[in-house]
C-alpha cells in the first residue's frame, strides 16, 4: 500500500519537514493531556528556518465552558537567557469551547532561529479546556535544566495570574521551568 502525505496534524508523526501546508512543532514522543486554567501562560521553544507560517493551533481535548478562549503567539528568545523574550505576535483568540485543532489563520515571516511558541489561558468560562500536551518529547532547541536520565527535558515555562485581553510584552519574569514534569500545551504551526 503507498504511502500518502497527510495534511493534518498528528502530534505523533511530526516530521521536521518544511513544506507548504505541513503542519511543525517539537519532534513528540508522546502525549497527554492536562488543564488550560485561566491566566496560566505557558511557552517552549522551537527553531524556524527562514519560512512563512499561515496557522497556528492548539488541540483541545475536553471543550471548555461557552465563550472560554485560548490565545496564541509567538517570542522572540530572551538575549540573556534560555527564557521568552519580546512578543513578535500576539496571534489573538482561538473557541477552546469545542473540541479538535483549533487554529488561527495568520501571515507571519520568519527569520532562522529560535522562537518560543506560546499559550495563555485567555478566558474560561465555567470549565477549563482540556488541552493536549507534551508527555516526552526530544527538545534539541534548549539545553537539559534538570538531571534526567534519558534527556528528554528542556524548557517549557509556566507562569499563572495573567491578564486576559492580550500576551504580556514580554514574557514576565519568574515563570516556572516545568519540563521536566512535562505538562506544556501542544502548539503547533503550519508552513504557508
Amino acid at each position: 500500500m503507498p504511502l500518502t502525505k497527510a495534511k493534518t496534524f498528528t502530534p505523533t508523526l511530526a516530521l521536521n519537514k518544511y513544506e507548504a501546508g505541513h503542519y511543525y512543532t517539537l519532534p513528540i514522543i508522546g502525549t497527554t493531556t492536562g488543564g488550560a486554567n485561566v491566566g496560566n501562560l505557558v511557552a517552549y521553544p522551537i527553531y524556524f528556518p527562514t519560512i512563512n507560517i499561515d496557522r497556528i493551533g492548539c488541540i483541545v481535548t475536553s471543550a471548555g465552558g461557552a465563550g472560554s478562549l485560548g490565545r496564541l503567539g509567538i517570542y522572540y528568545p530572551s538575549l540573556t537567557a534560555c527564557y521568552p523574550g519580546q512578543l513578535l505576535l500576539d496571534a489573538g483568540t482561538v473557541s477552546v469551547s469545542a473540541t479538535g485543532n483549533r487554529e488561527i489563520t495568520i501571515s507571519q515571516s520568519l527569520t532562522e532561529g529560535f522562537y518560543w511558541l506560546a499559550y495563555l489561558a485567555d478566558t474560561v468560562v465555567g470549565s477549563a479546556p482540556v488541552v493536549r500536551q507534551h508527555s516526552s518529547y526530544i527538545n534539541s532547541n534548549a539545553p537539559i535544566t534538570s538531571a534526567n536520565t534519558n534527556f528528554q527535558t528542556g524548557s517549557f515555562f509556566r507562569i499563572g495570574s495573567q491578564p486576559a485581553g492580550s500576551l504580556p510584552n514580554p514574557f514576565p519574569a519568574g515563570a516556572t521551568d516545568v519540563a521536566a514534569s512535562g505538562g506544556c500545551h501542544i502548539i503547533y504551526t503550519r508552513i504557508a
